[in-house]
């Protein structure tokens, strides 16, 4: 009879610690990325009580990444984790200019950046630009890391060996948004401006000009791995709501919008027609013509009709009088004449 109470109360006690655990879980702090956030645009490694040392350099933020500890305490400490990605800021736009040139090593005490754990390096809004000044390649990216450049100017890398302006060592990998290397070079290796060996690298909307090599790869050398270039499409622009859309003519209609209608000038009312009036020919000619039998004088067509045979037939008037119902305002569209009778004229 005890037995299965002992059970249920193991059970319970299980039960309990499992939630324990969970709840304590929860609440816990995670482990969150670091900002380590670059003060000055010189380049150096010095520490006080040397001149201008109190401050966090590009040279020292990458360091203290990549080791992960406050090796130069002017800058944050890295965060290590497997999930964790540092992140190196900008204070002040410009350009940071290589100053510490020596002998090849892979510490980033000399030359070129050494990027031993994943990093994040996003440059000023305003532009940040990483000049190396021929010293040396400027990033070189070790193997099984990821780097991501954000917004910032490579220029003036320059490697006896592979990769002038960045090296991307095997199984590693390089996202570049809005970078642009140009005018770095190699003198025996392959890609004068990045070079990847058996890397991954994706390049968005970023520029690679300008860099040159004797040998495969003046901006890109890829030897293995994969590689993938994008750009993103700009945002249409919406129209003003206050602009007309522009609509071209079609051929078999008339220059004018089928939204528009075409108001016509005013045209003025034409006066009503009126009777014409005989011409003087044609008087002359209804005229009676005397015939060769005749007693009276005989008369030629075309010679002169005596004028007292005319006086007592008047001509016909060639202007018409007004209509008594007419108003005696005169109206706008009545065009002034001058009447006068024609008379016949004298023998």
């Amino acid at each position: 009879m005890n037995l299965p109470a002992l059970s249920l109360r193991a059970a319970a006690r299980l039960v309990a610690a499992v939630t324990f655990a969970a709840c304590f879980a929860a609440f816990a702090p995670a482990a969150r990325a670091v900002e380590i956030q670059v003060e000055v645009l010189f380049d150096s490694l010095a520490q006080p009580p040397a001149d201008l040392a109190n401050v966090c350099t590009l040279r020292k933020a990458v360091n203290n990444a990549s080791d992960n500890l406050a090796t130069y305490p002017q800058c944050q400490a890295g965060e290590d984790g497997p999930v964790v990605v540092d992140t190196i800021v900008f204070n002040v736009p410009g350009t940071i200019t290589f100053a510490l040139g020596g002998p090849t090593e892979d510490g980033g005490e000399s030359g070129d950046l050494d990027v031993t754990d994943d990093l994040t390096i996003i440059g000023h809004p305003e532009g940040t630009t990483i000049n190396a000044a021929d010293l040396d390649r400027v990033f070189h990216v070790h193997p099984g890391v990821t780097l991501t450049l954000v917004n910032i100017h490579i220029t003036n890398g320059n490697q006896n060996a592979y990769g002038g302006g960045v090296r991307v060592e095997a199984g590693a990998t390089l996202n570049l948004n809005g970078v642009t290397v140009s005018s770095s070079h190699t003198g025996a290796g392959d890609g004068g401006g990045i070079y990847a060996d058996g890397a991954t690298l994706n390049i968005t909307n970023s520029t690679v000009s300008g860099n040159t090599t004797p040998n495969h790869g003046a901006g890109i050398a890829v030897n293995g791995g994969t590689s993938s270039a994008a750009s993103a499409r700009r945002p249409t622009t919406r129209p003003s709501p206050h602009s007309r859309p522009t609509r071209s003519a079609s051929p078999a209609r008339s220059s004018t919008s089928a939204r528009c209608r075409t108001t016509a000038a005013p045209r003025r009312r034409t006066p009503p027609a009126r009777a014409a009036s005989p011409s003087t020919r044609d008087i002359r000619a209804a005229r009676p013509q005397t015939s060769a039998g005749s007693t009276g004088p005989a008369t030629s067509p075309r010679s002169p009709t005596p004028r007292a045979a005319t006086a007592a037939t008047p001509a016909p008037s060639r202007c018409r009088a007004p209509a008594a119902s007419r108003s005696s305002r005169p109206s706008p569209w009545t065009t002034t004449r001058t009447c006068r009778r024609t008379a016949a004229p004298t023998s």
